[in-house]
């Protein structure tokens, strides 16, 4: 750990050396990625090796523990497929979380995830919160700043084409090929819902991948995210990190100066057409609280490093001393490195969204 440290310590001295004015040009944003880069493959050696003696230490003393039955996932929560980072959620076994989560002073204990915050977006408050400030791979979170850049430099009838490097992306969701043109519109569309590694590498490149990852990283700046990194578009670099914190700013800022983009992720699937040929495409969501009632939008992802991340809003309905609240109100629930996000952000959403008492809880 103190070694860990101590490479840590050692490249924030070199970016703070180096990078000058954050601002100042983009050939300083580069260095700082590339300072970046070789600290944080150091640590992720380290970190894999003790991640790996800390999992068989955990399987080794849950042999020997009792299971309790925990919090499922309704049904009516429908996946769909997706990237295969994203669709993995549907192959494996999906994890329970403890039966003893409820809406106490324990919930921050029972939650399985590396960390979260829950954030009443009405009243301006955390309602719960763990780790919020330690960082952690994103994945295709990154896909959300990705369309944020996108959108604000790009018209949405721009032709984006799947350049060379996209068609190699293993696993894309809607089998985007090579030499495929669509519109930003429904690139935007395809990273949203379906996660497409392809199509977000693709806008990446429609003019420069350097310098639309170099926007990332400003826009970043400019919304306080000290603690995020962006070395790539579409989140499959465990290098793509941020916090709790910082991803807060990020999607209320997406949800008020773009709200008609988390809001795409409500579809169960949605309809691409591809500009040459005309052909149809259909690209399934990868998210599971897709087409429920109460899911304003958010956006899902996974590696095998980041686990199962998920950020959403939601409008919840708090209980009063006299019933039910008869007017919503908006929480965004962030979920990092968790066996299982939507099981986790449903446990958080359930408690938090129905106890008014709980407003001014930490």
């Amino acid at each position: 750990m103190k070694f860990r440290s101590f490479i840590f310590v050692i490249v924030l001295l070199g970016v703070i050396l180096f990078r000058g004015d954050f601002a100042a040009t983009r050939v300083s944003l580069r260095l700082d990625r590339a300072i970046y880069t070789i600290g944080a493959n150091m640590i992720a050696v380290i970190s894999m090796a003790k991640n790996q003696f800390t999992s068989t230490l955990t399987r080794v003393y849950r042999a020997d523990t009792p299971r309790t039955e925990g919090i499922a996932i309704s049904p009516d929560l429908v996946a769909g497929g997706g990237d295969s980072t994203e669709a993995v959620i549907e192959s494996e076994s999906k994890p329970t979380l403890p039966s003893a989560a409820s809406c106490s002073e324990d919930l921050p204990y029972t939650v399985s995830a590396k960390s979260f915050l829950v954030r009443n977006i009405d009243r301006g408050i955390i309602l719960a919160s763990r780790n919020t400030n330690d960082r952690w791979p994103i994945a295709s979170l990154t896909k959300v700043m990705s369309s944020v850049i996108a959108a604000e430099t790009m018209s949405p009838d721009a032709r984006v084409t799947i350049t060379e490097k996209a068609g190699k992306i293993e696993g894309s969701a809607g089998d985007l090929e090579q030499g495929d043109v669509f519109s930003l519109r429904d690139m935007i569309q395809a990273m949203i819902v379906a996660s497409s590694n392809r199509a977000a590498q693709a806008v990446a490149e429609a003019e420069s991948e350097n310098d639309f990852v170099d926007r990332m990283q400003i826009k970043a700046h400019e919304l306080g995210m000290e603690d995020t990194a962006f070395v790539e578009p579409t989140g499959l670099s465990f290098l793509n990190q941020s916090t709790a914190r910082d991803l807060s700013a990020l999607f209320i800022y997406t949800n008020r100066v773009h709200p008609d983009l988390l809001p795409l992720s409500r579809q169960k699937e949605i309809s691409i057409r591809e500009l040459t040929t005309n052909i149809i495409r259909i690209l399934p969501s990868v998210n599971r609280f897709a087409g429920k009632p109460n899911f304003i939008g958010g956006k899902t992802g996974y590696t095998d490093l980041a686990r199962r991340n998920f950020v959403g809003f939601f409008e919840v309905h708090p209980r009063t001393l006299t019933g039910v609240g008869v007017n919503g109100e908006t929480l965004l629930s962030i979920v990092l490195g968790s066996p299982d996000a939507f099981a986790a952000t449903n446990q958080l959403i359930d408690c938090l969204g129905s106890n008014r008492s709980l407003a001014n809880w930490r």
